[in-house]
């Protein structure tokens, strides 16, 4: 049941990455003026749904969505889970998506530069959703069945190095869409990580673990290299961030986004799983029950 529970919010959190997204792709970030703590826009819970509107009001309902299952969760580990880490981390997890709500309505409501703003709640967006995939990681069949291997191995290590890279890029990606600099340094780090995620595959592939998952990142970077390029193309050709703008446009520029966070959370759960199969080898390590060392 927490599993499917962790599950249901980390699939809600990938499309309420895709709706903020979609918000920066149409420029519909000032569509709504106001804000409250609730998903309530022009006053209302149902507001005319046409223009910027449908998107920022449409973020804000996917929002509510993720909010509700994030206490729902919390609640369910703190009752049901006997692992303290993982308590702890669903209350984190409800903390911050809390601060995040807050963030977007600083954002709305102009309290500091927009552009910062926006950056820093694109960002700690994926703060959060790293935080859900840990705990449906934690809460996995897959968990159980990852035995500790006795050979020691460099993956561990890896899979952090590359989860960094991953954010590192998130956050220049970030820094890309909402000032329109750092495209070079985007690029440099694209490439960075896909020689790591390749790298790590193999690693993995090699000692036989997270076949599955492994197989899916290599393939998805793939994918994210051929939206990367054709979100460039869009860009250099004019593409203008309207709500009036094509469709099909949209949706491949924002595409580009949420995949990115998707391979984030895929280097995070393969950096989780990663500690726990290969712990520290001092005798006095935490056992494969507790927090992964």
């Amino acid at each position: 049941m927490l599993n499917r529970l962790a599950l249901v919010t980390a699939a809600s959190t990938v499309l309420l990455l895709f709706a903020g997204g979609l918000v920066t792709t149409t420029n519909s970030g000032d569509a709504v003026p106001d804000w409250w703590f609730a998903p309530i826009s022009f006053g209302t819970l149902l507001p005319e749904m046409k223009g910027g509107v449908l998107y920022e009001h449409g973020h804000r309902l996917v929002a509510t969505v993720v909010g509700v299952l994030t206490i729902v969760m919390a609640v369910a580990l703190w009752r049901r889970d006997p692992r303290p880490w993982l308590r702890t981390l669903g209350w984190l997890a409800l903390g911050a998506v809390c601060a995040q709500g807050i963030l977007g309505g600083a954002r709305v409501l102009k309290l500091a530069s927009p552009a910062a703003l926006a950056i820093i709640h694109a960002s700690f967006a994926q703060v959060f959703f790293a935080m859900i995939v840990a705990i449906a990681t934690a809460t996995s069949r897959t968990w159980e069945t990852d035995r500790p291997d006795p050979e020691p191995s460099g993956v561990p290590k890896l899979a952090l190095w590359t989860a960094g890279a991953c954010y590192l890029q998130i956050v220049l990606g970030a820094w890309r869409r909402h000032t329109g600099k750092l495209i070079h340094v985007h690029l440099l780090v694209a490439t960075v990580l896909l020689v790591l995620i390749l790298v790590l595959a193999a690693e993995c592939l090699k000692r036989g673990r997270f076949r599955r998952t492994v197989s899916t990142l290599a393939a998805l970077i793939l994918a994210q290299l051929v939206l990367g390029a054709w979100t460039w193309a869009l860009m250099a050709s004019g593409f203008a961030r309207s709500h009036l703008s094509s469709k099909p446009e949209i949706l491949v520029i924002t595409a580009h986004l949420a995949l990115g966070g998707l391979i984030w959370g895929l280097l995070v759960s393969v950096a989780v799983r990663s500690r726990r199969v290969w712990p520290a080898s001092r005798p006095s390590a935490p056992s494969a029950e507790g927090l992964p060392a």
